[in-house]
């Protein structure tokens, strides 16, 4: 009888260390977020103006592209602060692209089948905002849920250089407005029909 219960202690106990190691990753990734599923990591340095920036947090933010709003777009927002709460009480997209982001950077990956990106960057150890557009933007992972991948260049002309990694899932996605589809009119005469 004793020796009964000690095994299912022990199956009880292995159980409980199963769930433990299970949870370790979850909660480890949980922390490296403040606790926040809607912002992900963001690994490696941009060097802008010769000035290294560094952001630990993404969020996705899907509506119409800027350029284009019949065209939809994905915006990875970028930065080291929590914008959690800032992007969800946006009404629409230009508030978080133009209003939320004051110190950190919005990276548009742009579908034109040439790795093509912008970047808007608003940090304080820059003299003002500044805005690149370019290649390399090599995503991994492009779903409506989820984007990631890899941000590379080099123009050492200018002192830019980025190496990130980013991973983000969906925080807010906003309408794209639709394009009006003109009305085809017909031109066939009006009348008595031969018979």
């Amino acid at each position: 009888m004793t020796t009964n219960r000690n095994r299912e202690r022990s199956r009880q106990g292995w159980i409980r260390a199963a769930f433990a190691a299970a949870a370790l990753p979850l909660l480890a990734a949980s922390a490296a977020t403040g606790g926040d599923p809607a912002a992900s990591a963001v690994a490696g340095k941009l060097v802008v103006k010769g000035k290294t920036l560094s952001f630990t947090r993404a969020w996705l933010v899907r509506g119409a592209d800027t350029f284009d709003e019949s065209k939809p777009s994905a915006y990875l927002i970028l930065s080291s602060e929590d914008l959690s709460a800032a992007i969800a009480a946006c009404k629409d997209l230009h508030c978080v692209l133009w209003d939320t982001v004051k110190n950190g950077a919005i990276l548009q990956p742009v579908e034109d089948g040439h790795q093509s990106f912008w970047l808007r960057i608003v940090a304080p150890q820059l003299a003002k905002e500044q805005q690149i557009s370019g290649r390399t933007w090599t995503p991994s992972v492009d779903r409506r849920d989820r984007l990631a991948g890899r941000l590379e260049f080099s123009y050492s002309n200018v002192g830019e250089e980025a190496d990130l990694a980013i991973d983000a899932p969906l925080a807010r996605e906003f309408p794209t407005p639709q394009t009006a589809t003109p009305a085809v009119t017909s031109k066939t005469k009006k009348g008595p029909t031969a018979q």
